[in-house]
């Protein structure tokens, strides 16, 4: 009888156990919403006044998302980073001759050039000599003479300009020299840097995969701040507005909540999420729209509450 009794007592407390269980479970469910696919437009505009570089984008071409459109830069920024390059350019290759030595082939093509610009500084001297002695005499203007003067003067810097290179290839740079040369490469290799990264935060990039619709300026234009260069259209981002007013209540639509997106006929789904619920509408925004998706497709929205 005892024995009776418990066995009982234990199976009442099973019982318990699972029917306290389940009043504990979760059950999801799902709401099917419908909209239309709206694809955003949108303008691209210049962020401050400056000269448009870099637009070489037409009607019809494809942009991925981040990519360059075009730079807006102001005055003397173009050309900063033009000799910050140069610079650098002839830093580094003086180092790398100071390192390793000039080989025969440079030096002979240095003593080349010193050969031509002597032979040119002889010429330029011959030729200002005769219009000194016309000039005299009144055979010519003072302008011809003056030119002929400046020719001189241009080939005897040109000259002395081969002779230093000439110089600094047959000459073994010192340790300290090569020290000096490194300190000087690490300067404007910064100075470069600093350049380049003014000349990035110049660019405008696409603000998603997109389409050019129009573009409305050409390269070199000045711009105006706000000015409208060019519109595109978005191959991956859109917007759905469905309507649930055939649902008994919004309460449970949120903003944040995950929806997962899908056309009839096609086994395609993408991912969005609902950003407003308002007047029984329901906004859903998606950054992963298929690229062939068009605007004005019905899309199926599917969302998971619990």
């Amino acid at each position: 009888m005892r024995q009776k009794f418990y066995a009982l007592l234990v199976l009442v407390l099973v019982l318990c156990l699972g029917a306290a269980g389940c009043g504990t479970t979760k059950t999801k469910r799902t709401v099917t919403l419908t909209g239309k696919i709206e694809v955003p437009l949108m303008a691209i505009t210049a962020p401050r006044e400056g000269k448009i570089l870099g637009l070489i984008l037409e009607k019809g071409d494809r942009i991925r998302k981040d990519e360059p459109l075009f730079a807006i830069t102001q005055k003397g920024e173009d050309a900063g980073i033009e000799k910050a390059t140069a610079d650098l350019a002839r830093a580094e290759a003086e180092l790398k001759n100071a390192k390793s030595g000039a080989s025969a082939a440079q030096i002979g093509a240095a003593t080349g050039a010193v050969a031509s610009a002597e032979a040119a500084v002889t010429q330029s001297q011959q030729l200002y000599n005769k219009m000194a002695n016309l000039y005299k005499v009144g055979g010519i203007a003072k302008k011809k003479l003056d030119q002929a003067q400046a020719n001189l003067a241009a080939a005897q810097e040109n000259y002395a300009a081969t002779q230093q290179h000439l110089q600094q290839l047959q000459t073994r740079a010192t340790p300290t020299a090569v020290s000096d040369l490194e300190g000087k490469v690490q300067k404007l290799k910064a100075a470069y840097d600093t350049e380049l990264k003014n000349q990035t935060a110049n660019e405008i990039h696409a603000p998603s995969t997109c389409r050019v619709l129009e573009v409305l300026a050409k390269n070199g234009d000045t711009a105006a701040v706000g000015q409208n260069i060019m519109n595109v259209r978005s191959l991956t981002d859109c917007t759905l507005k469905a309507s649930a007013s055939s649902l008994p209540s919004t309460a449970a639509l949120k903003p944040g909540l995950p929806v997962q997106l899908s056309v009839k006929g096609s086994p395609k789904t993408f991912a969005g999420v609902i950003t407003a619920v308002k007047d029984g509408q329901v906004t859903i925004t998606s950054t992963n729209k298929p690229e062939d998706l068009q605007e004005g497709t019905t899309v199926t929205a599917t969302v998971t509450l619990e």
